[in-house]
């Protein structure tokens, strides 16, 4: 017989945060999620998770992004 386990509150799970909204921007190598409390968390897309412009790109606009104060719901 299963039992429902409760969420662990120190646990993010990244398509869920995706899928509540919390995605800020993106490109085909790297995606920025409001992981809250001005934190951005980067996911990469790239193979072997490898460093490319996109990824360069994302993490400019995520400094732009943190630079600008508080983020605001997109």
């Amino acid at each position: 017989m299963y039992k429902p386990v409760s969420a662990n509150p120190n646990l993010i799970v990244l398509g869920d945060t995706k899928s509540a909204g919390k995605k800020v921007a993106g490109n085909e190598g790297c995606t920025l999620v409001d992981l809250g409390d001005g934190i951005l968390c980067t996911e990469f897309h790239t193979k072997m998770n490898s460093l490319d412009t996109d990824i360069g790109l994302m993490l400019h606009e995520a400094l732009r992004l943190l630079n600008e104060g508080p983020l605001r719901e997109w």
